[in-house]
């Protein structure tokens, strides 16, 4: 019986041996890197020019891709993203300036598009209003922890003390008939 535990410890620590190796070789393989953006543009879009093709890669990766999570355009192979570069590239090769190409992108998709949006009025808000709201309920529950002025503070009903006839009156009177007959 000795040799059955012994062999089942050794399959049992043998499984979660497996088990923690495929779980780190699943993360690293899951956190390498994604590809770059020479693999999702295709090489008749990149830019002639090498300080504007900087431009457009630097453009792209401040974008944040509207198909994908929290990811840049330039990181991103859906099609849109791509699309979303060849129009960098093609506002860059017409000349237009960084700012103008961000402020198109910003009017048709609003600030979200950007992957860092400016601190804003509307930023501070949804921030700080959770806070608020905390603070705000703990400041309720502080306030309904003490006693109001003037008032005596409850206490607490001993549960020896307990007396039936104190908590019913109707069946105290009911004794006390029953007494004087």
């Amino acid at each position: 019986m000795h040799h059955v535990s012994s062999l089942y410890r050794l399959l049992t620590s043998g499984l979660m041996i497996a088990m923690a190796s495929a779980l780190i070789i699943t993360m690293v393989v899951t956190a390498a890197p994604t590809p770059s953006m020479a693999a999702t543009i295709a090489p008749e879009d990149v830019l002639a020019d090498p300080t504007h093709e900087a431009r457009a890669q630097a453009l792209s990766e401040r974008l944040r891709c509207v198909v994908c999570a929290n990811q840049s355009i330039a990181d991103s192979e859906a099609t849109l993203a791509l699309d979303m570069q060849r129009l960098v590239r093609r506002r860059i090769a017409a000349g237009d300036s960084d700012q103008q190409i961000l402020d198109d992108l910003i009017a048709r998709y609003g600030d979200r598009i950007l992957l860092n949006p400016p601190i804003t009025t509307r930023t501070y808000l949804l921030w700080g209003l959770p806070v608020v709201f905390v603070l705000l309920v703990l400041a309720v529950l502080w306030a309904r922890r003490q006693p109001v002025a003037g008032q005596a503070p409850l206490t607490p009903l001993a549960i020896d003390g307990w007396d039936s006839q104190a908590q019913h009156p109707d069946a105290a009177q009911a004794q006390d008939q029953g007494r004087d007959t």
